[in-house]
């Protein structure tokens, strides 16, 4: 476990090999819930902005949606919290990066993708400006930089994934410090930080991401293991596979000590 409360996982290099063959519906139910996550991103977030603040009901409203469509909100979350960990992951490899070497100035002036998408070229004493505000960031502000690249939607992963961890970097310290000293509160997708709850960290606090206090980014069923997307074949068999598995260690057990 991290210092910030959450468990990073691995990033894009650390691929699982796996035989399992998904089935229409699995796939089906894998790609609503990725357009769902996106079209909920669209609808209540646009750069730093939380739009429809405080609007619960028209929130309610998007998961009955969902819904007719058989994404619950255990399914939404499951994509939610995926893409919340690789931000983290991607977060982490940069505070490595910067803490295992001195990165000068002259490697971070080159050009960089800037806040807004564009290309821009930061001057000397800029870097050095963002530089040294990331190197005082406290847990909250991290907590909202990462909702910050969560709320963008997919695309912000997909472009992530394809930087190089010197082009992560540059984007991370430029957009971090934009983040961090903005006036929107810090929100929380996970409780426990500083001994708070999820949602906005203000004196009226409220919680743009409906149904999420029911859902648990630390329980590994809710997105690592995404059990809500399998069908009710493969989950039957997999209860008699472990089933069998827990007969045959009780077994060996007995044979051990009898």
């Amino acid at each position: 476990m991290s210092d910030d409360g959450i468990f990073p996982g691995p990033w894009v290099e650390d691929k699982i090999e796996t035989t399992v063959v998904l089935s229409k519906l699995e796939q089906r139910k894998f790609l609503e819930a990725s357009l769902y996550f996106q079209c909920y991103c669209r609808l209540f977030f646009v750069g730093q902005e939380t739009l429809f603040k405080r609007n619960k009901s028209l929130r309610e409203l998007f998961f009955q949606a969902a819904e007719k469509s058989s994404i619950t909100p255990r399914i939404f979350y499951c994509i939610v919290y995926y893409i919340f960990d690789q931000h983290w992951s991607m977060l982490s490899n940069v505070i490595a990066k910067l803490d295992s070497e001195e990165v000068g100035v002259q490697a971070l002036e080159a050009e960089s993708v800037g806040f807004d998408g564009s290309f821009t070229e930061p001057t000397t004493e800029r870097w050095h400006m963002y530089a040294d505000r990331f190197r005082r960031r406290t847990r909250l502000e991290m907590h909202k930089f990462i909702h910050y690249l969560l709320s963008q939607g997919s695309r912000m992963l997909f472009d992530l994934q394809s930087m190089d961890l010197c082009e992560q970097t540059r984007f991370t310290l430029q957009t971090f410090y934009q983040v961090a000293t903005n006036h929107h509160p810090v929100i929380l997708m996970v409780k426990g930080i500083d001994l708070l709850r999820k949602g906005t960290v203000e004196v009226d606090s409220w919680q743009p991401w409906e149904y999420i206090e029911c859902q648990s980014y630390r329980s590994l069923e809710t997105w690592q293991r995404a059990v809500s997307f399998w069908d009710r074949d493969r989950m039957n068999q997999l209860e008699r596979d472990r089933d069998r598995l827990e007969r045959l260690n009780m077994h060996f057990w007995r044979m051990q000590f009898s």
